[in-house]
């Protein structure tokens, strides 16, 4: 009896030493599979870090590429203005000092870079040299820089001196009595437009007897044509439009325009400088265009940027084509169909 007791207690006790060991096993397995869920969520996190790590520092380079494209243009657009204000300068000292002198010689200079609208056409000049003006015989002439200079000779009488020329209108290179102001105009501004009405002004009254902004037939306002907007609100016309997609917008900065496109990434915007009668985008190597429509044709076919491989495809219109934002560059004019 006793030793059947004994054997049961021994067997017990092996038992119990198995189930401990089984539960201490289990114990280690759960700790174990917590511990590498804990490693794999951590590693993940890491991961995803890394990740978003990555995106940013992409992001980063992209915004440092755009703003390092836009100081670019910011410091050409200086330096064309700090020619423009050097032109203007000497332009003033010649009309000052013809005028003080009472000269018979005036100068017109028909490079002022986008500072005066060219409008001195050499045809009318010679003409005017042959039939003469005012009982005067007008040659023309030129000086070391390429400047057409109109000379004013007496042929009546060779002693007698030329009338001084009149004063100067505060806006135009070219003085009211001298015999060329019926035909040539050369407004002066400033380096860039001082207000929202110098820009509509600017357009109403140069820009758009040259066609800007209107079809090839000139009947009616060209479909990618926007008025004076801004980057943000170009973008936001822009917002969810397919890459190729563009509008031309006046410029708020510059007496110019600027072409927002839809790429890929996001939108891009080119300012197009308006020098000497000729369109084009600032920058080097790039071609010019006797009119806006001309140069917007041409990048239908051509990049604009080599790298970029940017062609206007499809153009934006009117997001509200009952108020169109160019209302107030063409009210009044047989443009605007309300």
């Amino acid at each position: 009896m006793t030793v059947g007791v004994a054997a049961q207690i021994k067997r017990f006790e092996q038992l119990s030493e198995g189930s401990l060991e089984a539960l201490k096993t289990a114990t280690l397995e759960r700790a174990k599979k917590r511990r590498q869920k804990e490693i794999l969520e951590h590693l993940r996190s890491q991961v995803e870090a890394a990740r978003q790590q990555v995106a940013d520092t992409a992001n980063k380079q992209t915004n440092e590429k755009d703003d390092s494209a836009w100081q670019e243009q910011e410091r050409k657009a200086k330096e064309a203005e700090r020619r423009i204000r050097e032109i203007a300068r000497r332009a003033r000292e010649e009309h000052r000092r013809a005028s003080t002198h009472s000269s018979p010689a005036h100068a017109i200079n028909r490079n002022l870079n986008g500072l005066t609208h060219n409008t001195v056409v050499k045809n009318t000049l010679i003409k005017n040299g042959m039939n003469g003006v005012n009982g005067h015989h007008s040659s023309v002439g030129g000086d070391i820089n390429g400047n057409i200079r109109a000379i004013q000779e007496d042929v009546s009488n060779n002693n007698n001196h030329n009338k001084s020329i009149g004063s100067s209108s505060s806006n135009t290179a070219v003085s009211k009595g001298s015999p060329f102001g019926g035909c040539v105009r050369q407004r002066i501004r400033p380096p860039k437009p001082p207000s929202r009405g110098a820009i509509v002004a600017w357009f109403r009254e140069e820009e758009l007897p040259r066609g800007a902004g209107l079809e090839p037939s000139r009947t009616r306002v060209a479909p990618w044509f926007h008025g004076i907007i801004s980057r943000i609100e170009a973008e936001e016309v822009l917002a969810g439009s397919e890459v190729g997609r563009f509008l031309v917008r006046v410029s708020e900065r510059i007496w110019g325009y600027a072409i927002s496109y839809r790429a890929a990434d996001r939108c891009r915007h080119y300012l197009i400088d308006v020098t000497g009668g000729k369109y084009t985008f600032f920058g080097s190597h790039q071609a010019s265009h006797d009119t806006l429509g001309d140069l917007i044709e041409y990048h239908k076919k051509e990049a604009i940027t080599t790298s970029g491989g940017e062609l206007l495809t499809r153009p934006c219109g009117q997001s509200n084509p009952r108020k169109p934002d160019y209302l107030e560059l063409f009210t009044g004019t047989q443009y605007l169909a309300l």
